[in-house]
């Protein structure tokens, strides 16, 4: 199992104009070797490259980070291109729910056997769609297994997130 690391591989989808890829600095600060952050509108690439170049961000870390515009739906990695470690930032919540089992798919396709995917969920405790129990029948259902699942400390949530962010770890078992 490999983490963050120098030799890992992470894959975020979504740099969303909103965030700016703020995740993916972090992360390849952290020491990641490559951090990819995948999306759909090129308008976002760009906002979220600006923000990146703009970041005094140290070259050594920008480096890493790269921007794929694809969709992640349908997006294919090659069996090279398989990722040790995925960030999913309540993606899955911004999709209309007949989008799923496509994200859930997608996630298959994307992270490397013995991968493993992290998930920030937002718990709809008004009794939306999206649940960990959602993440967790979708997740499964495409060979993860749930190795640790916490409630985030409400001191480091967002406003209007307190109590409500649950943060969880899935394994993707070998095929």
């Amino acid at each position: 199992m490999c983490l963050i690391t120098n030799t890992c591989a992470l894959l975020s989808p979504t740099t969303s104009t909103a965030r700016r890829g703020y995740d993916l600095i972090e992360i390849a600060k952290a020491g990641m070797a490559e951090v990819v952050g995948i999306e759909i509108s090129r308008h976002a690439i760009a906002t979220a490259q600006d923000y990146l170049h703009k970041s005094n961000t140290p070259p050594h870390v920008l480096s890493r980070i790269k921007h794929l515009h694809a969709d992640f739906l349908t997006y294919q990695p090659t069996i090279t291109e398989k990722y040790d470690l995925g960030w999913e930032y309540t993606f899955l919540s911004s999709l209309h729910p007949s989008m799923f089992e496509a994200w859930a798919r997608a996630w298959g396709r994307a992270i490397a056997p013995d991968g493993i995917l992290a998930t920030l969920m937002i718990d709809d405790l008004d009794g939306g769609p999206v649940s960990p129990a959602l993440y967790k029948e979708l997740l499964e259902a495409e060979g993860f297994m749930c190795i640790a699942m916490e409630p985030v400390d409400p001191a480091l949530s967002l406003p209007g997130r307190e109590g409500r962010e649950v943060l969880a770890l899935w394994q993707r078992l070998t095929a």
